[in-house]
């Protein structure tokens, strides 16, 4: 399930931020925390229903 949830992050996240990424890594770890939160606030986890 980690593996899958890493993939997810890189997928949808990280992989567009890249070319924003520069060396500006606070802004990089905000937008990343508040996507986490919205991720797991608004998608539902399959093996908990």
């Amino acid at each position: 399930m980690i593996e899958r949830y890493n993939w997810t992050a890189q997928d949808e996240f990280v992989e567009h931020q890249l070319d924003d990424l520069g060396y500006d890594t606070d802004s990089f770890n905000f937008q990343l925390t508040d996507w986490l939160i919205g991720i797991t606030q608004n998608v539902p986890i399959g093996s908990l229903n």
